[in-house]
């Protein structure tokens, strides 16, 4: 009985191949831009807002170019929830030194699809405009202050949004 060699290919081999020309597709796929990925995002989204922190600390009016343009001051009584979501559209317009920019911590509220948040240190006094609110039939005034507040962003389409502020724990 003799023995004869084995002129069959060891089946590992194409597989391996075929396993690293799919890794390859994905890769190229993901790189592209069609997929992106949310490390992808999260690393663009923050340097706009690092951009941001940097142009703002240097008083460089192109700081401006990364937010929507600030909110005019309503002449009529606005609800409690227009009051709120002007406060937040104004902070990012004011005077307030930015200074120190992080991710929201992981224990943040998400939403399955919004954007990365951000969480901008600040220093200085942000006052709202006194505005007068609307309270079921009447309208009372109103004013929001806060001193050294943490700033709550997200980049969207370009431009931060602030979404929350508060002061820091």
């Amino acid at each position: 009985m003799s023995v004869q060699p084995s002129s069959r290919r060891p089946l590992w081999l194409p597989v391996l191949a075929l396993a690293a020309l799919a890794a390859a597709g994905l890769a190229a796929v993901g790189l592209s831009g069609c997929g992106g990925g949310a490390a992808a995002r999260l690393e663009r989204d923050r340097a706009v807002v690092a951009r941001f922190v940097e142009l703002k600390g240097a008083d460089d009016a192109r700081a401006a170019d990364l937010l929507n343009p600030a909110p005019p001051v309503p002449a009529e009584p606005m609800s409690q929830e227009e009051f709120d979501r002007f406060v937040l559209d104004s902070m990012l317009h004011s005077d307030l030194h930015f200074k120190r920019l992080r991710p929201q911590p992981a224990g943040a509220p998400a939403a399955g699809s919004r954007p990365p948040r951000f969480v901008i240190s600040t220093e200085g006094v942000f006052n709202s405009p006194r505005l007068q609110v609307r309270t079921g039939t009447e309208a009372k005034p109103q004013q929001r202050s806060l001193y050294n507040p943490d700033v709550v962003v997200e980049v969207v389409d370009g431009k931060l949004r602030c979404v929350a502020a508060g002061v820091p724990d």
